[in-house]
């Protein structure tokens, strides 16, 4: 055996890799820093909020796959929540009162939304769900849009004439 390879092997013996964690994945108080929330709590008044269906670009195969794998996720997660009774609302049934299977906040709500899912379901009031964001491989990513409105009186630029 030369001595090349002799110092060869024996560097490769003696050398390693060290690995270091990123601090903040083995830190139990790690917080993203990436979510924005307004406001620490609900009112006491908001006792059932109805749940919209989820929206989503409809021209997007792979959204439509991550809304349909997604939204009873989200409907569970709030469930267990228990700040709150959920009232889910179906595509259908939303269709065949306003027109359309989902609304997101950023649209012009129908003018008697508001007042339907208070008087029909007893909601205090509504959380509308966009995903903006799905790739379901590598590299992963979900992002959501989410909005509450109380009552109409909050939500009245929104709301068509």
């Amino acid at each position: 055996m030369s001595l090349a390879t002799m110092l060869l092997a024996i560097s490769l013996f003696l050398s390693g890799c060290a690995f270091q964690h990123p601090q903040q994945l083995l830190d139990s108080a790690y917080r993203p820093q990436n979510v924005f929330m307004w406001g620490s709590g609900l009112p006491p008044q908001i006792r059932r909020v109805a749940l919209l269906p989820m929206a989503c670009d409809q021209n997007e195969a792979e959204m439509l796959d991550g809304r349909d794998t997604l939204e009873p996720i989200v409907r569970m997660e709030l469930q267990k929540i228990r700040k709150f009774e959920i009232i889910p609302l179906d595509a259908e049934t939303l269709r065949a009162r306003t027109g359309q299977a989902t609304w997101s906040c950023e649209e012009t709500l129908p003018h008697d939304l508001f007042s339907w899912l208070g008087e029909s379901r007893g909601c205090d009031a509504v959380l509308f769900c966009r995903l903006t964001v799905f790739r379901g491989y590598a590299p992963l990513a979900i992002g959501w849009r989410m909005r509450s409105c109380a009552a109409a009186a909050t939500c009245r630029r929104s709301i068509a004439p």
